[in-house]
C-alpha cells in the first residue's frame, strides 16, 4: 500500500489522470509581462491621442486654404444687395456649353535663333530677360474642332477621341526644339442663350505685351472676333503637346554617332544683369523644356496623345467689392512683372503667367454685362467672372507617347549613304481628351497626384514601361481621370487599402498572441511547425532569387517589411512550440531552456498525433503536385493579365522564384489545416485571436474583390488570384467559423495559473 496519498481527476480536456499529491509537476512556467507597463501605455496613447487632435485641427486648417482659398470673396446672401453689387457666375449649374480644341505647330519658315529661351533657368534667365522679340510665337494650327457638346459644370469623366496628322519637318536635326512647339488649347464656349449675349466689355490678368499665345485661329477668310470671343479665348488654356525622352539610335553603327553637345560659351552673359524672380516663376519656367545642348538620343520628341481638361465647378455669388480688389492686384503683378530686372521692374511674359487656382481663381476675368429693363428701358449694368480652366500635367502614361519618325543624328560619313528610316512627312495621331468638372480641392488634389508620376524611360523593357504607365493611370485615377472606361482605380485602391490596414492589424495581432503564448495546449504542433519553417524559407528563397536576379540585395521597402515581419512571427512560433524559456547562467550567458510540457499539454499533443505522419506527408505530397501543375499550366481560378518582374536571368533564379509557389505554399496550407482540424477535434479555438481569423478573412475577401474584372474592371497590372489564393480563402473561412462556434484556449494553462 502506498503511502504517498493520489487522487484521479479529470484534466483540462476531459482524460481522466492520476495525480501525485506530493509531486508539484513541472516547475511554474514563467509568464510573459506586459501588464506592468499598463500604465506607462495608457499615457503614452493619452499623449497621442491629444497630439493627434492637434495635428488634425492643423491639418484641417490647412485643407480648408484648398477646399475653399477664396471664400472672403462670397457675397453674405443674407444681407440685401444690388445687382450691380454682385460678380455672378458666367456659366452656372444649369447653364451648358461647348469645349473647342486647337493643336498648333510652330512654323519652321523661322528657326528660333541664338537666344531663345532656355530650360536652364538659373544660367539662363539673363538670355530670356533679352529675348522679348521670340516671345510672339509663329505658329499655324493644324487641327481645331468642337470635342465636347452640350456639357455642364457637374458632368464627370467625359471622353472622345480625335485623329489628326503632324508634319514632321519642322522636327529635323537643323534646330532645337521646345515642348511649345507643338500644343494643344481649349476654350469653353457657353451655349446661347448665356449672358455672354450681354456681354459689353471685360477685363482680363494677362498684359497686352505677355504676347499670351492665342487660344483659336482667326485666318483671313473668316470674320474678324467678336467681343464675345475675346471674352472667350482671355479665360481659354493651353498645354504642350512634345515631351523628350530617349530613342534608340538609328545610325547602322551607333559608335559612329558624331553629334556632339552644343557647348557654348554662357559665361560672358552671367553677370551683366540682376535678374530676382518673382515667387513661383522659376518653377513655372521649368514647364518650358528645350533641346538646346542635349544629346539627340536623350531628347528626342515625342507627341504627348492624352490630356486631361478639368473646370472648377463654381458657381457662388461674389461680393464685387472684394472682387475687384483681387482683381486689380492680379492685373497689377501678373506674369513676372513681379520679378526686376538691375532694379527695374520686369517685362510681363506669357512663359511666367501662373495659372494655379491658388493664384489667378476665378477672378482672373472680369465681365461686364449690359441689360435693357424691360420696366423702366433703362441700360442696368451686371458683372460676371469667367470659369477656371486647368489641364493636368503629366496626365499621359508612357503608352501615351508617340515618338516622332525623324532621324536628328548625324552618322559618319561612311554611313551616308545608308538609308535612314522612311520619313512620310506626317504622323498620324489619335489623340485622347478627357474633361470632367471638379472641386477646388479636386482641383488642387488632382495637381498633387500629377506630381507622384514616375519618369517615363522609353527605352525601357515593354514590361517596365507597362509599369510605369500604370502607375499613372493609379494616379490619374485617383484625380478623377480615368484612361478607360472598362476599368476603374479608385475602386482597386480603395480595396487594396482596405486589404493593407487589415493585414497590418492582422499582423500585429500575430505577433502580440504568440509573444504571449506560454502554452501549447490546443496548438498543434506540427502545424505551426510546419507554418513557421515556410515563413523563414520563403524569405531565404526570395533573398536567393534577388541575388541571382539582380546580383545584390536590393529590395523594396515592403518586401523588407514583410521579410523581416516574417522572421519575427516565425521565431515567436518556434519558442511557443518549443516551450523554449530564455536564462541567464550567473547573469552572464544566455541558456534556452526547453520545459516540460504540462498535463494538459501533454493532452493536447495526443489529439494531435491522431493524424498519421504518413498522412501528414501524402497530404504535402499531393499539394505540392497540385499546385505545382497548375504553376506549370499557368493556371488561375482568376487570370492574369500582367507578368510581374523582368525576364528570368538564370534557370537557378527561376527556380527559386517558382519553388515557394508549389513547396512552400503546400506547407503553408497543410500547417493550417492541422490547426482547423486539431480545433475541431477539442472543440476549441486556438492558432490566433479571434479578431484577427475575422479581420483577415476581410482582408483575402478585398484581395479577391480588387483582382475580379466585374468589380474593378480590365486591370492591366492584376497579378490574377491563385488556387493558393483559394485555399487560404477557404481555411481562413473555417478560422472565421470555428472563431463564432468554439472557446478560445487560454495563452497561460489552467495546471500553471493554479500554481
Amino acid at each position: 500500500m502506498s503511502i504517498v496519498p493520489s487522487e484521479t481527476t479529470v484534466g483540462a480536456f476531459g482524460e481522466q489522470r492520476k495525480i501525485n499529491q506530493l509531486d508539484p509537476g513541472p516547475p511554474r512556467r514563467r509568464k510573459t509581462k506586459l501588464g506592468c507597463k499598463c500604465a506607462l501605455y495608457a499615457v503614452l496613447l493619452l499623449l497621442s491621442l491629444g497630439f493627434g487632435w492637434i495635428a488634425y485641427r492643423a491639418l484641417d486648417d490647412r485643407l480648408k486654404s484648398y477646399r475653399d482659398p477664396y471664400s472672403f470673396l462670397y457675397q453674405d446672401l443674407k444681407e440685401a444687395y444690388r445687382p450691380q453689387d454682385v460678380v455672378r457666375p458666367l456659366v452656372d449649374s444649369n447653364q451648358t456649353f461647348d469645349v473647342v480644341a486647337t493643336v498648333w505647330l510652330r512654323s519652321p519658315k523661322k528657326d528660333a535663333p541664338n537666344n531663345e529661351y532656355e530650360v536652364d533657368w538659373y544660367h539662363n534667365d539673363l538670355h530670356w530677360m533679352k529675348s522679348r522679340r521670340d516671345l510672339k510665337l509663329e505658329e499655324t494650327a493644324i487641327f481645331s474642332d468642337t470635342v465636347f457638346k452640350g456639357l455642364r459644370l457637374q458632368d464627370k469623366s467625359k471622353k472622345t477621341s480625335v485623329d489628326f496628322q503632324v508634319p514632321t519637318q519642322i522636327f529635323s536635326k537643323q534646330r532645337d526644339l521646345n515642348n511649345y512647339d507643338l500644343r494643344a488649347s481649349f476654350v469653353l464656349i457657353p451655349s446661347a442663350p448665356s449672358p455672354l449675349d450681354h456681354a459689353s466689355s471685360f477685363s482680363t490678368w494677362i498684359p497686352l505685351n505677355a504676347e499670351y499665345p492665342p487660344m483659336r485661329s482667326w485666318t483671313d477668310d473668316k470674320t474678324r472676333p467678336l467681343l464675345a470671343d475675346n471674352i472667350v479665348d482671355s479665360y481659354g488654356v493651353f498645354a504642350p503637346l512634345l515631351s523628350f525622352h530617349d530613342i534608340q539610335s538609328k545610325c547602322p553603327d551607333s559608335s559612329t554617332n558624331t553629334d556632339d553637345v552644343d557647348e557654348e560659351e554662357t559665361d560672358a552673359h552671367e553677370d551683366e544683369d540682376d535678374v530676382v524672380l518673382p515667387w513661383g516663376v522659376a518653377e513655372n519656367r521649368k514647364k518650358w523644356i528645350s533641346t538646346k545642348g542635349k544629346p539627340v538620343l536623350s531628347s528626342h520628341p515625342y507627341i504627348i496623345t492624352r490630356s486631361f481638361l478639368r473646370v472648377v465647378d463654381m458657381t457662388k455669388i461674389f461680393n464685387k467689392q472684394a472682387f475687384d480688389a483681387e482683381h486689380s492686384k492680379l492685373k497689377l503683378y501678373s506674369c513676372g512683372r513681379l520679378g526686376t530686372v538691375n532694379g527695374y521692374r520686369a517685362e510681363a511674359s506669357w512663359k511666367d503667367c501662373l495659372r494655379s487656382y491658388q493664384i489667378i481663381g476665378n477672378h482672373a476675368v472680369k465681365i461686364r454685362l449690359t441689360r435693357t429693363s424691360a420696366k423702366t428701358g433703362k441700360e442696368l449694368t451686371e458683372w460676371a467672372y469667367a470659369p477656371h480652366l486647368s489641364l493636368a500635367e503629366s496626365a499621359w502614361g508612357s503608352q501615351d507617347l508617340v515618338p516622332i519618325p525623324v532621324n536628328r543624328e548625324t552618322c559618319s560619313a561612311r554611313d551616308i549613304d545608308t538609308p535612314e528610316a522612311a520619313d512620310n512627312g506626317f504622323v498620324n495621331i489619335t489623340w485622347n481628351i478627357a474633361f470632367s468638372g471638379t472641386s477646388q480641392f479636386g482641383l488642387s488634389f488632382g495637381d498633387a497626384a500629377s506630381q507622384v508620376t514616375p519618369p517615363h524611360n522609353t527605352t525601357e523593357a515593354e514590361h517596365v514601361q507597362l509599369s510605369q504607365h500604370m502607375t499613372t493611370e493609379y494616379s490619374q485615377g485617383l484625380a478623377g481621370h480615368h484612361f478607360r472606361d472598362n476599368f476603374h482605380p479608385r475602386r482597386e485602391i480603395g480595396l487594396i487599402v482596405i486589404e493593407i490596414i487589415c493585414f497590418l492589424i492582422a499582423g500585429s495581432f500575430d505577433i502580440l498572441y504568440w509573444y504571449t503564448r506560454s502554452s501549447t495546449a490546443g496548438i498543434s504542433v506540427t502545424g505551426i511547425s510546419m507554418l513557421a519553417g515556410s515563413y523563414i524559407l520563403g524569405s531565404l528563397v526570395k533573398i536567393a532569387h534577388m541575388q541571382l536576379q539582380s546580383g545584390a540585395f536590393s529590395f523594396s521597402v515592403p518586401d523588407l517589411i514583410i521579410m523581416l515581419y516574417s522572421f519575427v512571427l516565425a521565431s515567436l512560433m518556434l519558442k511557443a512550440v518549443t516551450r523554449a524559456e530564455i536564462h541567464w547562467w550567473k547573469r552572464l550567458l544566455p541558456i534556452v531552456v526547453l520545459a516540460p510540457a504540462t498535463h494538459s499539454e501533454r493532452a493536447s499533443q495526443r489529439v494531435d498525433s491522431r493524424t498519421p505522419l504518413r498522412f501528414i506527408m501524402t497530404a504535402y505530397l499531393v499539394l505540392s503536385s497540385f499546385l505545382y501543375l497548375v504553376n506549370r499550366q499557368d493556371y488561375y481560378v482568376i487570370g492574369r493579365q500582367y507578368t510581374i518582374g523582368e525576364p528570368f536571368k538564370s534557370s537557378a533564379s527561376r527556380f527559386f522564384y517558382n519553388l515557394p509557389l508549389y513547396s512552400l505554399h503546400s506547407a503553408t496550407i497543410l500547417g493550417w489545416i492541422l490547426q482547423l482540424t486539431l480545433n475541431h477535434r477539442m472543440k476549441t479555438f486556438a492558432g490566433m485571436y479571434k479578431m484577427t481569423a475575422c479581420i483577415k478573412l476581410a482582408a483575402l475577401l478585398s484581395t479577391l474583390a480588387a483582382r475580379s474584372p466585374w468589380i474593378v474592371g480590365e486591370s492591366t497590372m492584376s497579378v490574377g488570384w491563385t488556387y493558393y489564393d483559394l485555399f487560404t480563402l477557404l481555411c481562413y473561412l473555417g478560422f472565421a467559423f470555428q472563431a463564432f462556434s468554439y472557446s478560445s484556449v487560454a495563452s497561460l494553462d489552467e495546471d500553471e495559473d493554479t500554481k
